[in-house]
């Protein structure tokens, strides 16, 4: 019984640790709790520590979180960049750019490479 104690002290040790950095009160309580929301959906979650964001996968597309500010707690949800147009020679860039900028000037979401 105590091998059990010890070693789930250390996993509490270890995952306390992946949310240490320079996150305030408020931002690091969103972060536990949506690591926890991941987790017990069977996610995978991590947490990278560079920016403190809560990282996952789904259909192999990454997917990670982050937080600004503390009131109001702002959530930003980011998708690794898929390409739209590539080898279509229908495409058209300039209405993709103007749905951006109008997406854009209301919400700060979206991101366009033209290349």
């Amino acid at each position: 019984m105590k091998k059990i104690k010890v070693i789930l002290c250390l996993l509490l040790m270890s995952v306390a640790t992946a949310f240490a950095g320079d996150l305030s009160p408020v931002q690091e309580k969103a972060q536990r709790s949506i690591y926890s929301f991941l987790l017990k959906n069977k996610y995978d979650p991590t947490v990278d520590t560079s920016d403190n964001s809560v990282c996952f996968r789904k259909n192999d597309v990454l997917y990670w979180i982050t937080f600004e500010g503390d009131s109001p707690l702002l959530y930003t949800f980011h998708r690794k960049a898929f390409k739209v147009g590539v080898g279509d020679k229908d495409f058209k860039s300039k209405p993709a750019i103007m749905a951006c900028n109008e997406v854009n000037r209301k919400h700060k979401t979206v991101k366009l490479t033209v290349g």
